[in-house]
């Protein structure tokens, strides 16, 4: 039986999707079609739920009007539950057997599983389609946090939660928090881009070994660790890719001041600027590699007194 299988030896972090089920760090994928599964029966419930309310509406005329045999026609034979009940629940055993698929191919390698708790409430985004609303709220999130977890533990694999703040929004590969997610890709600050779902896998893997980002750390504390990390260049990441973010600690001032052209002089010369917010920084540096220039804000002028104007004198006839 599927459920007696031994687990993989090896340890990947898994970021939970709509399009793919499950990313592994590996660069793996699991449960590909499922957005196509979700979109499809969603759009087929808003064409029906469409039509049904026409049919509604008619039956309503019909009763105002006393016709109460025509009404209760169409309310028995066109308005009823029944098939849109068997509907529904043929189409949660689809969702959740192509769920336990790709939990079981993602544990035919996987020893240890460091996936997000997805279980909080998290807040959306300002503005979305309602075709992504309506999409994403057939998404069935607590299925999919569930069926990894069941599955692992029937097969002798160990599921690890990590907290999920920020883990789309750091560069894997510095663990800091350079770089710019849109869409599937995520767009490095040195101009590498890496498949955001990939990206996102590696950071939650580098998650389970960091000790200070606990599972139920608020978010907030968790952004303001990783704006502290990334503004002394203090990250997860393995030795040796820490300053690959540019970004390095003030010199002390203890010692004497480093002679131009290393240091933190050496990144003030190569890209104008010391000390500046992140958002500025990227785009600074993505400007300087485009070959085009960046124009230095100009100071603020002093602000000069309006000179005084006689108003008119008004005269009356």
């Amino acid at each position: 039986m599927c459920s007696t299988r031994p687990c993989g030896p090896a340890t990947v972090g898994v970021d939970k999707g709509y399009m793919e089920a499950y990313t592994d760090s590996d660069g793996e994928r699991h449960g590909g079609d499922l957005g196509d599964l979700l979109s499809a029966e969603s759009d087929r419930h808003k064409v029906k739920g469409q039509r049904r309310n026409r049919l509604r509406d008619i039956e309503q005329k019909h009763a105002a009007k006393g016709n109460t045999r025509k009404a209760d026609t169409i309310w028995k034979n066109n308005l009823g539950n029944q098939k849109w009940g068997r509907r529904r629940t043929l189409h949660h055993k689809q969702v959740r057997n192509h769920l336990c698929q790709a939990a079981h191919a993602v544990v035919d390698k996987t020893g240890i599983i460091a996936c997000e708790d997805l279980s909080a409430r998290m807040k959306s985004a300002r503005y979305r389609h309602r075709d992504t609303n309506r999409r994403l709220s057939g998404w069935g999130k607590g299925v999919m946090a569930d069926t990894p977890t069941s599955i692992s533990r029937r097969r002798g694999s160990a599921p690890a939660l990590v907290n999920p703040a920020y883990t789309s929004q750091i560069d894997s590969r510095t663990g800091l928090l350079q770089g710019r997610r849109r869409w599937d890709r995520f767009y490095c600050c040195d101009g590498v881009v890496l498949d955001a779902d990939v990206n996102a896998a590696c950071n939650i893997l580098a998650r389970l070994y960091d000790e200070e980002i606990t599972l139920y750390m608020p978010y907030r504390e968790v952004r303001a660790l990783l704006a502290e990390r990334t503004r002394t260049a203090v990250g997860t990441a393995r030795p040796g890719l820490e300053l690959r973010g540019h970004a390095t600690e003030p010199p002390s001032t203890e010692s004497a001041s480093p002679a131009p052209g290393t240091g933190m002089y050496q990144v003030k010369e190569q890209f104008g600027f010391l000390h500046q917010p992140l958002s500025t920084y990227c785009h600074s540096l993505h400007k300087r590699q485009c070959g085009r220039h960046v124009r230095e804000p100009a100071p603020p002028s002093p602000r000069e007194p309006v000179p005084w104007r006689e108003m008119p004198t008004l005269q009356w006839n």
